[in-house]
């Protein structure tokens, strides 16, 4: 029994919890309270993804370029700029209105506080509107009034009084900072200044006065009440910007965060920063925004709903967590809802030279008429027309994801799939495509060169418990920089031999106990005995190195690190859930690479959806490392190849522009019993290389 883990797990809450939990299924409203100031400490973690700024084609040209090293610049108005700090250039020709629209949009759910900065060179016409979905707030320059406006709805105007273009009203509403706040239902918009004084010194707004709106009944306001219909679930930023002058304009942008500044001469806005998205002030709040979920189903209110839940349920207190346990079955019913006649967004398809079959038949790639549920179980066949042969499935970007004719999929809510078919004989005038992939399937280099063209190979591809040995081409195996020529599309594979290095692997707890040295991918199976048990006590789990891997009496693995498995045992039944873990961090490849060995687990009746990592080597991101954060630039996503429910996945990723620190989580989403989607994730696991990937 010494070997083993031994757990004991209070269940006793003190007759304060307990009485509250009582009272609060009476009144929830009202005791809640007592936790508000607790629930704004939770609310204060950022859920939101950071903003990235795009210009419609319709508006003027995007262009960027990056900033290498330290200087000046003049359309940043000679303003020192940050080394590597990415400016976005956006040409706009007279007479249109530029639109400045955030990509991804961010969560606001119920509300949401931002503030942003108005300057302008005095115009006479023309309008400068900032908006969050339906909500505009904008300045009209000639009548020289501010609009409040939800969709077409106007909510309610202030006339200044001031003369079009002069200086008093640049002083006080164009030369400005503003914030708007839409919390409980309620919006309001202050000005932090009052204008500017002697030595354009700023007059602040000391005591917060906000805009009194003359609403459309002729009454004074305030706070202005939202539409009924206002939903805000998820914002998209749009910064609009007329103006008089007829040559062409240039605005930079500089996106770092939330903050993004213009630079031009009419007007812009500048420094747009969103403080808060948690949109509730109290917890009660919270609990009734739950309690309507299904009133009014969206997405991402029930996606928000679900992550301040298991927020409250990770850091708030027991009395809280007593609080809003018995509204979860909300948010369960609302996930269920929301799941129901939700399909894939798929799209799989053949190059030239092949068709896909499924069940027998030929497969349809038409999502619209040919739906396929989330989670369901797909079987697809690659078959080649005469004179071609079958290649390889691709994920539609720089992944061979299997060179079988059959793949087997879960069809996640993005599914890419290519059946990639090669000619078998091409004429003298032909390109051939070669690819050089790697041991995990990843394509090193993509090469199209007339026939009989020779190709230097590439660098020798790196593979965690392997060496590369060389790329075999027609059974031959050449070196790295060799030159060889094709007479046709080719695949080229790396060979790799398994390395001599061990591990060592302590398995504790089990039927057949473990203590030994193995090489790398070596498959290992315990079964716990279930002897090692006294009376009232229960087996609950696996646990390597400190995490649990598995809720299962029955556990296999593969050896990719030291392992210390230990059987976990406890006096009352372990809450089974879905794990992402990550079991080894490491720094091979001589210092250029950091090494994740991740592993997931899912129980009986669950669903997988995807599972992987996401990671970013930026530090001010590491926090943010969630799939609705995910942009592809500072904070990437990679995913497993195989959909089994439990499984390990190793990720090596290194930096060409030098040593960095990478952060990554592992995580896995899955669709649950009762039908709702959710995503678990690991901690923040981090490991610094010492040199850059050559």
């Amino acid at each position: 029994m010494t070997n083993i883990i031994k757990r004991v797990i209070s269940v006793a809450l003190s007759a304060a919890v307990l009485l509250c939990a009582v009272f609060i299924s009476a009144s929830a409203v009202e005791v809640t309270t007592d936790y508000d100031s607790e629930f704004a400490g939770i609310l204060s973690n950022d859920y939101s993804p950071y903003l990235t700024f795009a210009s419609g084609t319709e508006s003027g040209t995007l262009y960027y370029y990056d900033v290498i090293s330290a200087g000046t610049n003049q359309s940043n108005m000679g303003s020192t700029e940050k080394p590597n700090q990415r400016f976005n250039y956006i040409n706009c020709d007279a007479g249109k209105e530029l639109h400045i629209k955030s990509k991804t949009g961010f969560t606001a759910t119920n509300g949401f506080t931002a503030s942003f900065e108005l300057f302008t060179n005095v115009p006479t016409t023309g309008t400068a509107a900032f908006s969050f979905g339906q909500l505009k707030f904008s300045i009209d320059y000639a009548s020289t009034t501010l609009y409040l406006h939800y969709g077409d709805l106007e909510l309610g105007r202030f006339s200044t009084g001031l003369t079009a273009g002069s200086y008093d009203f640049q002083n006080v509403y164009l030369c400005n900072q503003w914030t708007i706040k839409y919390i409980d239902g309620v919006i309001t918009v202050v000005p932090l200044s009052d204008g500017m004084g002697e030595n354009n010194t700023i007059i602040k707004n000391d005591d917060n006065t906000p805009i009194s709106w003359t609403l459309p009944d002729g009454t004074v306001a305030t706070e202005i009440p939202a539409p009924g219909n206002a939903d805000f679930g998820y914002c998209y930023v749009d910064i609009l910007t007329s103006k008089e002058i007829s040559k062409k304009c240039i605005f930079g942008q500089v996106p770092v965060g939330f903050v993004s500044a213009y630079n031009g001469n009419f007007p812009m806005i500048s420094n747009v920063n969103f403080t808060s998205n948690c949109g509730f002030s109290t917890l009660g709040n919270y609990i009734n925004f739950v309690v309507k979920l299904e009133d009014n189903l969206n997405e991402d209110d029930v996606r928000y709903a679900r992550e301040l839940f298991d927020a409250i349920d990770n850091n708030g207190s027991d009395g809280m967590k007593a609080v809003v346990a018995d509204y979860e079955s909300y948010i369960i019913s609302a996930e269920a809802a929301l799941l129901d006649g939700i399909t894939s967004d798929y799209d799989i398809s053949a190059t030239a030279g092949g068709k896909i079959y499924s069940n027998g038949e030929l497969f349809v790639n038409d999502k619209a008429n040919n739906p396929l549920n989330l989670g369901a179980k797909m079987s697809f066949t690659a078959v080649a027309d005469a004179g071609y042969t079958f290649s390889h499935w691709s994920n539609g970007g720089n992944s061979i994801i299997s060179t079988d004719a059959t793949i087997d999929v879960a069809m996640g809510f993005t599914t890419v799939l290519t059946a990639v078919f090669t000619k078998d004989t091409a004429d003298a005038d032909d390109d051939v495509t070669v690819i050089f992939r790697d041991r995990s399937g990843n394509i090193i280099s993509t090469v199209a060169v007339k026939k009989g063209t020779g190709i230097t190979l590439p660098t020798l591809p790196f593979a965690y418990g392997y060496t590369c040995t060389g790329w075999i081409v027609n059974g031959v195996q050449y070196d790295a920089g060799e030159t060889v020529a094709f007479d046709g599309d080719t695949v080229v594979l790396a060979s790799f031999l398994k390395n001599d290095e061990v591990y060592s692997v302590k398995v504790t707890g089990a039927e057949n106990e473990i203590n030994g040295a193995y090489t790398y991918n070596t498959p290992i199976s315990v079964t716990f005995d279930s002897e090692l048990l006294d009376d009232n006590e229960v087996f609950a789990g696996w646990s390597n190195g400190g995490v649990i891997v598995s809720y299962s009496e029955q556990y296999s693995f593969f050896v990719g690190s030291d392992v210390e498995l230990n059987a976990v045992v406890s006096d009352t039944e372990a809450a089974i859930a879905p794990i992402a873990q990550v079991t080894d961090v490491s720094v091979v490849n001589n210092g250029t690479k950091a090494s994740f060995l991740t592993e997931r687990w899912l129980p009986d009746g669950y669903t997988l959806v995807s599972s992987g990592t996401i990671y970013t080597n930026d530090s001010a991101s590491a926090s943010k490392l969630k799939l609705s954060n995910v942009n592809g630039t500072s904070i990437r996503q990679t995913d497993a190849k195989f959909m089994t429910s439990h499984g390990q996945f190793r990720m090596n990723i290194g930096s060409k522009q030098g040593p960095a620190t990478i952060y990554l989580v592992a995580y896995v989403t899955y669709v649950g019993p009762e039908g709702s989607v959710s995503t678990v994730y690991s901690s923040i696991y981090s490991a610094a290389t010492t040199a850059a990937v050559s």
